[in-house]
């Protein structure tokens, strides 16, 4: 629900606009325990419930469960035309949401309270001048602050987080949220901003900057009450007998302070200065050339960590230390030609360096995880983990002193003193050209060049062996006799690119109100690092590979699309003097997101469950799969299990073909997927002048072929583009020849993806907005 308003204060001096919204969304979450899309059934959940209820928690539903989002937006303005040359803008947005935020898949569950609580108020003023002196020369000057408040919190009781690993892939989650026990973000930025231009004959002169002064508190305890995983349901259900055993894994950061809470802050500036030439060469060539320099820098120095600088004093890292002022340069240029001056034919193109707006945050995470504020424990293996027993009490958790370590045991975040903020090259070119029957055909290239990306590194963490077998990659393991848990480095890497092929087809036909558009686009990309977290580690360890986390390799991206194809149709009549009806339908085609193949558990010792692509057995004796009992008590041998997994692979043209051979990151892909979407708008005209209203109504239908049969129009998915379709569970006594269960437990309908049921479903929206003139 909106409002809008705007008018004149004093004729043709001061006009005033405001704008206000109102939202809620209430969406049922699918994939029900029972229900034909789930995996995980009835029992497998009550089970669960009981053993919480048993602790004396309520964990909340796991049947019908809502997530909830909800906002209120207000905006308002202010024009002021203080002479002919001189306007002055005055503008504040306030943005409240909450966003009550759970999640299920076919293979995932999370119990209700399980769910985040995530209220944002965002507060943003901006004063804008705009002056004109003589004709020649502008300016544009503006200031602004915007002040951030993110306040993320649990829902239910505080209690320890608990995941449990099922066959195939499948989990249940209970507990409160871990990334949300202790996690605030307040942040201002003050920003100023400078434009002057020159209108000098043939050259427009840009001269400009643009300052960003950032303050930040952050408060991050990741799984501050205790996080527990189980490798299974049975361990799980032992907790508080006598044959509970230790967990499949346990993590935990905590305060070292007095400060439960304990946050930190910081401030951090990014300077940018730059200047540019728009040059009419000839009427019909133009040539922009521009040059941008950016410093990024931190203000305040982390604090140090004497313990951890003495041991990387050899390779100048220190915790105290962080990349200093960073001169940027970004220069471009481009070139607009019609090339016959006819409007005919046009060629456009460009190339340069570009730098985006700093992520502060990724470097932020050095200041609270330095090992003086926070301390931490990551077990998943060894004696230390043997000594771990749930205690659901999340006020007195298990600390580094509780199983033997020094209370200054700590992950440490690091970054390379060396380390450059984000950077690409690009350079594009395009032809324009106007065929017979005035259909304009462009073809367009573009190809992008990482020139400085993010990379990380574990520095605590060293090979140790190989696989034995077929599957021969590295084994990993923790270096000992230091107080480090992970060392997280970030540095950068140069690898990565991407490119795509566009050619459009578009027509308007002028005597009868249709346009149309026809689009195909090819493209590739890859990648080394995603970036898909704030978090050092999660950036480090959520990264599919074969070689080990510290040598990852350039695999196609999670955005690669490859092929698209876009369509737009619109018609639009006029009748009876003050009516018109403006038909328009869109589709949307492409290929579907990439997918990984990876296997349910920690192969080679690294610490990440769900980051190891699968070795493609050519045959049987090129796995190590051992027996395992079903759900009914069979106990399934391992040629029984062979024979399905060879069916899988058999039946799946990408695993076949990688018989003998390692699946590649992103290497498989969803099935192409259609989406066409549909608006009818009905304007009126209330007046004849030319200052008449209008009324406009407008009904849209998103997704509109499934509205017509409920098989069109699906939408795939999978869960973070990967597919757990091979159970890993443990070595072989003494060795390190893994052994493995295939159940095909995690397939719907024998795909290793899933029906997105909320986007493959057709909505209606209907909107009704009148404009006064």
């Amino acid at each position: 629900m909106g409002l809008r308003l705007g008018g004149p204060i004093i004729r043709d001096k001061l006009f005033f606009f405001v704008n206000g919204e109102k939202t809620k969304r209430v969406a049922p979450l699918l994939f029900e325990p029972g229900s034909p899309g789930s995996n995980i059934t009835v029992d497998e959940a009550n089970r669960v419930l009981s053993v919480a209820n048993r602790l004396g928690y309520d964990p909340g539903s796991f049947r019908g469960i809502d997530d909830e989002t909800l906002s209120d937006k207000i905006f308002a303005r202010l024009d002021w035309n203080i002479t002919d040359n001189h306007q002055l803008t005055l503008r504040h947005s306030y943005v409240y949401g909450e966003n009550r935020d759970n999640s299920r898949t076919p293979n995932a569950l999370r119990f209700a309270n399980n769910a985040e609580f995530f209220p944002s108020t965002t507060n943003s003023t901006v004063m804008q001048l705009r002056s004109q002196f003589g004709g020649q020369f502008a300016n544009e000057a503006l200031i602004g602050f915007t002040a951030v408040r993110d306040d993320r919190d649990i829902i239910g009781d505080p209690f320890p987080n608990v995941l449990i690993r099922l066959s195939g892939g499948r989990t249940i989650s209970l507990g409160s949220e871990p990334f949300s026990v202790q996690n605030q973000l307040d942040q201002d930025v003050l920003t100023i901003t400078n434009n002057f231009n020159a209108f000098l004959g043939k050259h427009t002169i840009t001269l400009g900057t643009h300052n960003e002064f950032y303050k930040t508190y952050n408060l991050f305890i990741r799984q501050e009450f205790g996080a527990y995983e189980y490798n299974s349901l049975e361990a799980f259900e032992a907790i508080g007998t006598p044959n509970e055993a230790a967990p499949g894994a346990f993590f935990r950061n905590y305060s070292r302070t007095d400060n439960r809470q304990q946050g930190a802050e910081f401030s951090a500036f990014q300077l940018g200065f730059y200047a540019q030439d728009e040059y009419a060469v000839r009427n019909n060539l133009k040539v922009t050339a521009g040059i941008r320099l950016d410093i990024p820098t931190f203000n305040d120095d982390p604090a140090a960590n004497a313990e951890f600088n003495e041991a990387f004093a050899s390779r100048g890292l220190a915790t105290d230390k962080t990349p200093g002022a960073q001169l940027m340069l970004s220069p471009r240029v481009g070139v607009n030609w019609d090339v016959f001056d006819d409007g005919n034919t046009q060629v456009r193109g460009g190339a340069g360096v570009f730098t985006g707006r700093a992520p502060f945050v990724w470097i932020a995470n050095q200041y609270t995880n330095t090992g003086q504020m926070l301390g931490s424990l990551a077990l998943t293996s060894g004696p230390l983990l043997e000594q771990i027993r749930f205690n659901p009490n999340p006020n007195t958790q298990p600390t580094a002193t509780t199983v033997g370590l020094s209370d200054r045991t700590a992950e440490i975040n690091i970054t390379d003193p060396d380390f450059k903020f984000p950077q690409l090259f690009r350079v594009n070119a395009a032809v324009d050209h106007r065929l017979p029957f005035d259909l304009i055909a462009t073809l367009e290239g573009i190809y992008s060049k990482n020139l400085n990306n993010i990379y990380y590194q574990n520095l605590n963490l060293e090979q140790t062996g190989t696989l034995t077998g077929a599957d021969n990659r590295p084994v990993f393991g923790r270096i000992q006799g230091n107080n480090f848990q992970d060392i997280i480095y970030l540095t950068n890497t140069s690898r990565g690119f991407g490119y795509s092929l566009t050619g459009q087809l578009q027509k308007t036909f002028m005597e009868n109100g249709i346009s149309g558009s026809l689009a195909y686009t090819y493209s590739r990309a890859k990648d080394v690092n995603p970036g898909n977290s704030s978090q050092a580690r999660s950036n480090w360890i959520n990264v599919n590979q074969v070689e080990g986390l510290n040598n990852v390799r350039e695999a196609f991206a999670d955005n690669d699309v490859r092929s698209r194809v876009v369509a737009g149709l619109t018609y639009n009549f006029n009748y009876l003097g003050f009516a018109g009806t403006t038909i328009s339908a869109f589709y949307n085609g492409q290929t579907g997101v990439p997918l990984s193949y990876i296997y349910n558990g920690d192969v080679n010792n690294d610490a990440g469950r769900t980051n190891d692509l699968i070795y493609v057995p050519g045959s049987a004796s090129e796995i190590n799969l051992v027996p395992f009992t079903d759900r009914d008590g069979t106990v399934v041998s391992p040629e029984q299990q062979w024979q399905a997994l060879d069916a899988f692979i058999s039946g799946n043209d990408y695993l076949s073909d990688r018989r003998g051979q390692y699946a590649e990151r992103n290497g498989d892909r969803l099935p192409w997927t259609n989406q066409i979407d549909l608006r009818i708008m009905q304007e009126f005209r209330v007046g004849q002048n030319d200052n008449a209203h209008r009324l406009q109504l407008t009904f849209d239908i998103f997704n509109f072929t499934n509205l017509l049969n409920k098989d069109w129009g699906r939408q795939y998915t999978a869960t973070f583009n990967a597919f757990q379709a091979i159970d890993f569970v443990g070595y072989e006594p003494g060795t390190t020849t893994p052994r493995f269960n295939y159940t095909g437990r995690g397939l719907t309908d024998g795909n290793p993806y899933f029906v997105n049921d909320f986007s493959s479903r057709w909505r209606a929206q209907f909107g009704i907005r009148y404009i006064f003139n």
